[in-house]
This record gives structure tokens, C-alpha cells and sequence, in this order.
């Protein structure tokens, strides 16, 4: 769903100091994933999960989580199906 707005890599390096200046960049570099990240009020969808080093941001400071050099911050959107 996300891969192929960036150009289908599964690993993208950006800077930010926080989890929001990251997908800032990330959506910089790659527009098309705006809409997957964000909705008009330019909050997170409730279907996307992000985690930094495995941690859900929703249960840290959201997108102020701190992020240092070299942290994984992972995009995951959920799956439904029936």
C-alpha cells in the first residue's frame, strides 16, 4: 500500500528530530504518501501505527517522540479483512 508511493523501497533515511519532522521529510521526498500517512486535519490516520524501535508512538508523545540518528521509526498500516 505504502512501498510502491516510494518507489518501492522498504528502507528510506531521513532526518528529523522528532517522529513528525521525520515523516515531514519522508513525505517531502516522497508526496504521494501524504495521503497514506495523513488525513485533512493533518493527523496520522487511526489506521496507521508507528513505532520507534518497536515502540508505538501513541504510547509515548505521539509525533514529538524523540528520534535519534540511527532509531528505526517503522510505518505500519493496519490490515482488515473478512
Amino acid at each position: 500500500m505504502m512501498r510502491p508511493k516510494a518507489n518501492d523501497q522498504a528502507i528510506v533515511e531521513v532526518d528529523g528530530q522528532t517522529v513528525g519532522e521525520a515523516l515531514a521529510r519522508l513525505t517531502e521526498q516522497f508526496p504521494d504518501l501524504s495521503g497514506s500517512l495523513w488525513d485533512d486535519s493533518r493527523h496520522v490516520h487511526a489506521f496507521v501505527n508507528i513505532f520507534v524501535d518497536g515502540h508505538n508512538i501513541r504510547d509515548r508523545d505521539q509525533l514529538n517522540t524523540a528520534v535519534g540518528q540511527r532509531q528505526v521509526v517503522l510505518i505500519v498500516p493496519a490490515l482488515a479483512g473478512g
